[in-house]
């Protein structure tokens, strides 16, 4: 009763022809579990809960879809493996939701979770709260002017203009993320070019300070 997709009959032959059904009745049978996990609750808690969801990566290279089948999903570093979903709710806050453009990292939760409890957010974390977005105060928001995501061969560093992936190879490929929301036109291909070279040189620098540990 988790999810309403009919006609799986759960064998390994079954999940590997029809492999998107079966991720779309996850996807369904997770939205179930959360509803439940709501109703669960009495409504004085419900009333005092806030509600954070986050989605790890992105989705499987053989299940994605068009453009981010082509340009790198899940493990990969590029848009469509470390861009991901995020909702939150405030339960003191009325209306429909609103959409907000900034940039988050996960490592920014910890912090924001102390700072909706109230507690002492002036310590020496990773990341930066993000509660004052939630709470409709945007004048407290402190944003991110990079947040950074690394694997095993490479690292990347994005800011709100510009997204830059390096690889153990020296390899580079740099993204005026603006104009090219997702990743095609790298330009570091032949040389960057000079109306992008200081953008380049601001980011570069705040991926080599990033590893070598002064972020």
């Amino acid at each position: 009763d988790l999810h309403s997709i009919t006609g799986l009959t759960e064998t390994e032959q079954d999940l590997r022809r029809n492999k998107s059904e079966y991720f779309k009745a996850m996807l369904e049978s997770v939205d179930t579990e959360i509803g439940r996990l709501l109703d669960s609750m009495d409504a004085e808690t419900r009333a005092n809960t806030y509600v954070m969801i986050i989605g790890d990566n992105g989705t499987g290279g053989s299940l994605a879809q068009e453009p981010y089948k082509s340009i790198g999903a899940k493990g990969s570093l590029q848009v469509g493996g470390i861009h991901t979903p995020m909702i939150i709710y405030n339960p003191y806050k009325d209306g429909n939701g609103a959409e907000i453009d900034t940039l988050v990292s996960t490592i920014d939760f910890y912090p924001t979770v102390l700072d909706i409890l109230d507690l002492d957010t002036n310590l020496d974390l990773p990341g930066s709260s993000f509660y004052s977005l939630v709470a409709d105060t945007p004048d407290r928001y402190n944003p991110n002017e990079f947040v950074f995501s690394q694997d095993l061969e490479s690292a990347a560093v994005r800011s709100d203009d510009y997204k830059l992936i390096r690889f153990e190879t020296g390899e580079e490929r740099f993204y005026h993320v603006i104009s090219d929301q997702f990743e095609e036109n790298n330009l570091a291909t032949g040389g960057i070019p000079s109306n992008h070279q200081s953008g380049y040189d601001s980011i570069s620098t705040a991926l080599n300070n990033y590893l070598q540990g002064n972020y």
